[in-house]
């Protein structure tokens, strides 16, 4: 492998500093580059940031202004080798949420080439649809971050489960990519697999994801509230067989095996735990909830079929939502 491989993050949320800390270690901070607007470089810069108690020594780069065909430029080259060679990237992982997507590609533009590999670990089935409509699909691995648990206040995170990251290709003809994406992986020691039917695998994390981190945040519970029997348990599972009637006309085939894996997991995570949407109900943040229920709800009408349950997911965390955002 070779060890002057360069990589860029964006998004210094749990993911990205789970995995920032990994990655910063195994390749130096030099070849690790956190990617962000100038506001939030000025920030992170002067921000402790701990992973587990221990300090992180990461590096944040931002282009500002600066744009790839003006770095094009040779005069901008002759006086700024530095920078040229930090946007040179070999893969670019995005880790921020999903309402800041959009704004992360504006950021990642200057450092995606036509030889960067991509890699999306945000929840759901549509950031790397979002991602490909500007950057294209060449270089576009999909992937799917399991079995994390982490716990973030500010920007410090504390995780007794790095989980793992499986990726694939979803239009083949991409053999080399996944193997940087695994080789980067395999270095840090970021437990990693490759899948030959990604989609099946994003279609199953949006299961658990429409079940356990909803019915958390709609019961301000903790993992072990829906480790026990009881209605958080018993909504947990309505949620995601809805998601598996609805995956069947994306020609996804989960079954009620998927449904039983996911309850087997999640028995295994800290009690005292909480996924990301209740972080984010306690911290009177913007909720995912679009792309959890948000999208079973709106493929349920496309292909007319109920979805009660999340349905009442959606209105329900769309109501926490406006008591302190007060979004009408």
């Amino acid at each position: 492998m070779n060890t002057t491989v360069k990589i860029g993050i964006i998004g210094a949320g749990s993911l990205g500093i789970l995995y920032g800390q990994k990655l910063t270690k195994a390749y130096g901070k030099e070849n690790v580059l956190f990617i962000a607007n100038e506001e939030r470089c000025r920030k992170y810069k002067n921000t402790e940031f701990l992973c587990n108690g221990e300090g992180c020594d990461f590096q944040f780069v931002s282009t500002g202004k600066i744009s790839r065909e003006a770095v094009n430029e040779k005069h901008y080259k002759d006086s700024n080798n530095e920078v040229m060679n930090q946007m040179n990237l070999d893969l670019v992982i995005f880790t921020v949420k999903s309402t800041d997507l959009a704004t992360a590609i504006e950021d990642a533009k200057p450092f995606v080439n036509e030889n960067t590999v991509i890699l999306s670990l945000l929840n759901g089935i549509t950031s790397e649809e979002q991602i490909e409509a500007v950057f294209g699909k060449k270089h576009m691995i999909y992937s799917v971050a399991l079995g994390m648990d982490p716990i973030r206040k500010d920007y410090q995170i504390s995780y007794q489960n790095i989980g793992k990251i499986v990726f694939g290709s979803r239009y083949g003809n991409q053999v080399d990519d996944v193997r940087l994406v695994s080789d980067v992986l395999e270095k840090a020691d970021i437990p990693n697999a490759v899948s030959d039917d990604i989609m099946y695998v994003l279609w199953k994390k949006l299961m658990l994801n429409t079940g356990v981190n909803q019915v958390i945040a709609v019961y301000a519970s903790t993992y072990g509230g829906m480790q026990q029997e009881g209605e958080i348990r018993t909504k947990m599972i309505e949620a995601m067989k809805e998601v598996v009637e609805v995956a069947k006309h994306e020609g996804v085939n989960l079954t009620q095996d998927d449904i039983k894996e996911n309850v087997v997991l999640l028995d295994t995570m800290n009690p005292e735990g909480m996924p990301s949407m209740r972080q984010d109900t306690k911290a009177g943040k913007k909720t995912e909830v679009e792309l959890f229920s948000g999208t079973i709800c709106r493929l349920g009408r496309k292909y007319n079929i109920p979805t009660p349950v999340n349905d009442f997911f959606y209105e329900r965390i769309r109501e926490i939502e406006s008591s302190y955002l007060g979004e009408e």
